[in-house]
């Protein structure tokens, strides 16, 4: 579990966690000597992140993907190929994550004055992207998921607010 000391301000610990994410962004910068055609991505996003911090409606998100390019040569590339003349490149991914909704007043505890109910969403995903040109993509993803309790939205709350 990340865990910074407990002495340090609210505001230190977002600072410090903002510069050690930050450090993660450079890696992509680095050259690389030959392409590849597939690639990991995890996305975290928070409104703790914001400045000043603030905690409604949209609260968190995780995700981790995988994307492929599809070979011009596979079958379903020469398929969407016949569908789509000009068609530039096709993508395959799979992804998981994990969403958050509060409301808008997080410590309120009188349900009837709720202007929505806290909310999670975990999920799996997989999609394709077909890109037809420099201007024009097509996306289709089919999603499954929980959505309540069971996708375990109040603990991941928890702990990211006493993490931080």
């Amino acid at each position: 579990m990340l865990s910074l000391p407990l002495g340090l301000d609210h505001r230190l610990k977002r600072a410090l966690l903002l510069l050690i994410f930050s450090g993660f962004l450079t890696f992509p910068i680095l050259g690389q000597d030959r392409l590849y055609n597939q690639e990991f991505q995890l996305s975290i996003d928070n409104d703790a992140f914001l400045i000043p911090s603030v905690d409604r409606y949209y609260s968190s998100g995780l995700r981790l993907q995988r994307r492929s390019a599809i070979n011009q040569g596979h079958r379903v590339f020469k398929y969407f190929s016949r569908k789509f003349s000009g068609l530039k490149n096709v993508i395959w991914g799979l992804a998981i994550g994990h969403n958050f909704y509060t409301s808008r007043r997080i410590k309120q505890t009188d349900l009837s004055k709720f202007d929505r109910p806290y909310a999670g969403w975990v999920y799996a995903a997989t999609y394709l992207n077909l890109l037809l040109n420099e201007k024009s993509a097509l996306k289709t993803s089919v999603d499954i998921g929980v959505v309540g309790p069971a996708s375990g939205g109040a603990t991941m709350q928890k702990w990211w607010h006493e993490t931080l």
